[in-house]
């Protein structure tokens, strides 16, 4: 089984949540959370497509806690088609190509950046006036993860620092 984080706006870290923002839904979470092992995201956040297109691309990191797991999928309502992607330098030059996964093997973190495995969002549409967005997380034991992520130009400060999010006070 898997954590699930939900974005606190100051920290942009990511806690367990069952889609409430409160303090008692987030304490309820942590606790499950801990129980269940699983997968922690960290530093998670979606880059806006460059002005007149249309393809967003979403980074965090993956770290494992659990058992062998893969991330299968993922989806977003602002987006009709989200896709796992790597990085490929094929005769000197770098080519992106779709992948059906991404191996999360225990204990073992998993960055998804820029020039590495990173999820595209096709055919974006931005919220208006809204500063993040719903992203789900689907892996390969069924479980799906919803998660708030913000937009940004560059990583938060929390991206790969190998803090563990859920313990910080919120």
């Amino acid at each position: 089984m898997l954590k699930h984080f939900f974005l606190a706006a100051s920290a942009l870290s990511l806690i367990a949540c069952s889609g409430e923002m409160d303090h008692s839904a987030m304490n309820h979470n942590k606790q499950a959370a801990a129980q269940m092992g699983g997968v922690e995201v960290s530093g998670a956040f979606i880059k806006p497509p460059f002005t007149g297109r249309t393809t967003a691309a979403g980074f965090m990191v993956l770290e494992n806690k659990g058992a062998d797991i893969r991330l299968v999928s993922a989806t977003s309502p602002i987006s009709p088609r989200v896709e796992i992607h790597t990085h490929l330098n094929e005769d000197g030059v770098m080519k992106m190509r779709r992948i059906e996964g991404i191996d999360l093997p225990k204990g073992k973190s998993v960055a998804l950046e820029p020039g590495g495995y990173h999820l595209m969002l096709f055919d974006t549409v931005m919220p208006e006036g809204d500063v993040d967005a719903p992203l789900t997380l689907t892996y390969s034991d069924g479980t799906e993860v919803t998660m708030i992520v913000p937009f940004a130009d560059e990583a938060p400060e929390s991206y790969g620092s190998g803090t563990d999010h859920s313990k910080m006070g919120h």
